[in-house]
């Protein structure tokens, strides 16, 4: 299929979706957005202070938890200021993950037992509530923005799973307690990649014009 025809296609389809079913306004969907990232900041604190982790002396939690939510922050700040292209965005959130995996995994450096010992199932409560929280606010956002991509859908959901999966690797890293190398690699910040999947899956189906 030729360029020219391939814009044609898009046009009939973004003008017939248009007829069948209008696009929110963007006040509208500014609103709504607002909405869904004010509850899922929320939610967020409300997460992170549940935990045993806000009560712990020990500074290397600190660290590590504090490294994921400045990354979180930094890969949001740069994802969401500018107007450039959703593929620079989100290779930019990629190198964000992996700056989380490396900050993680300096961490041996200065921590006294960086492979100490924690309960088998401290790995699976906190994989699973990484999966979880990062799910559900992928899903919130990207149904507050449902249909406003008719362009890139599925790699603006991505952008919003990778997002979501480091701010809730961060969450649950402040709430768990455990400074671990391993288990923050393994229970934080490797169920990101998932979110980010799900999230592709669900822009993909939601941002999409119908």
């Amino acid at each position: 299929m030729s360029p020219s025809t391939r814009d044609a296609a898009l046009r009939a389809r973004v003008l017939s979706s248009v007829e069948a079913e209008p696009s929110p306004s963007r006040p509208a969907l500014e609103r709504r957005t607002r909405v869904a990232l004010g509850g899922s900041g929320a939610l967020l604190a409300a997460v992170a202070l549940t935990g045993r982790g806000p009560h712990s002396h020990d500074v290397a939690w600190w660290l590590g938890a504090g490294w994921l939510a400045l990354v979180s922050a930094a890969a949001t700040t740069l994802a969401l200021t500018g107007r450039r292209p959703v593929s620079v965005a989100v290779r930019r959130a990629w190198i964000a993950v992996v700056a989380a995996a490396l900050g993680v995994a300096a961490s041996v450096l200065w921590l006294p037992d960086p492979f100490a010992s924690v309960p088998p199932a401290a790995h699976g409560e906190c994989s699973a509530m990484t999966l979880g929280l990062g799910a559900a606010l992928a899903l919130t956002v990207t149904r507050a923005r449902s249909g406003s991509d008719p362009i890139a859908p599925a790699r603006t959901g991505l952008l919003i799973g990778v997002l979501a999966g480091l701010w809730s690797a961060a969450t649950i890293a402040f709430r768990c307690g455990h400074a671990q190398v391993d288990h923050l690699l393994v229970s934080h910040v490797a169920p990101v990649l998932i979110i980010a999947v799900a999230g592709r899956i669900a822009g993909k189906r939601r941002l999409s014009v119908r």
